[in-house]
């Protein structure tokens, strides 16, 4: 697994209490990119709204459900990977 950082509950707190604009506003104090760059359009908006906020550590994975797996064994590595990610997570699937 990739270098982890386990976030404690205290700051998970601190962060689950800010707007998603707070965050953003603060990300772009870093210069990482231009402040034009970035934005979503108005279709993007959450589709569960009483669930809350959700803060967690972000386990990204890529696959092509179209497509066979590549190696034998690549879908328990990763799923090894996921759950051997700092809890709490929240899974980012691209296909």
């Amino acid at each position: 697994m990739g270098n982890s950082m386990q976030i404690s509950t205290e700051t998970l707190a601190a962060l689950r209490s800010l707007t998603t604009p707070t965050v953003s506003n603060a990300i772009e104090l870093f210069n990482v990119r231009p402040r034009n760059q970035g934005y979503l359009s108005p279709e993007i908006h959450c589709l569960f709204p009483d669930l809350g906020v959700m803060v967690g550590h972000a386990v990204t994975v890529r696959f092509a459900a179209e497509q066979p797996a590549t190696r034998s064994g690549s879908r328990y590595e990763s799923w090894k990977y996921m759950l051997e990610s700092p809890e709490p997570r929240v899974l980012v699937l691209q296909d």
